[in-house]
């Protein structure tokens, strides 16, 4: 049980350098949202699907050592980086509507060829925002959302013809 929502906790928000949080009330409004978010994904998958918080808000050191965009939303509270557990990122993407908060800010994806990577999401208000990223060791290259999508999707489309030639 969290103390922000029913499934999320500030203990899984703070910055990893100083341990700092946003404002609270912007931090509960990023929580609301991805309670509808994650009730969206365990719709989907007919089962519990935790939602893990790989980064939440950052201090300006912290945003800078993870190579963070200069105004970035982490550094107001308003964002998360997540992975949810058991789904592929296409999946998980492609329920980002269903969470309207969510629909209304920001999303990218951040995609490797083995089809790793996490979904930054944000509650941002000035309008919604979409992208994307390969990245592959040390090479980052910005694509499109919608590429970023594709990418993911044929991934888990190869995955599952090898899963099904191998049943």
């Amino acid at each position: 049980m969290g103390d922000l929502t029913a499934h999320f906790s500030i203990s899984e928000f703070p910055c990893p350098c100083c341990g700092r949080l946003g404002p609270l009330s912007e931090l509960k409004r990023l929580a609301e949202a991805l309670e509808a978010y994650r009730a969206a994904l365990c719709a989907h998958a007919g089962r519990d699907v935790p939602l893990p918080i790989l980064s939440g808000f950052r201090c300006p050191k912290q945003n800078v050592r993870v190579g963070g965009a200069d105004h970035s939303k982490h550094l107001l509270g308003i964002a998360v980086d997540t992975a949810p557990d058991g789904l592929t990122l296409y999946e998980a993407a492609m329920l980002i509507p269903e969470a309207p908060e969510l629909e209304r800010g920001g999303a990218g994806l951040y995609i490797s060829p083995d089809g790793h990577g996490h979904l930054h999401l944000d509650v941002r208000t000035e309008g919604r925002a979409r992208w994307g990223e390969m990245r592959n060791d040390d090479i980052r290259v910005s694509i499109s959302f919608e590429q970023a999508l594709g990418i993911a999707k044929e991934i888990w489309e190869s995955k599952a013809r090898l899963i099904s030639q191998e049943g």
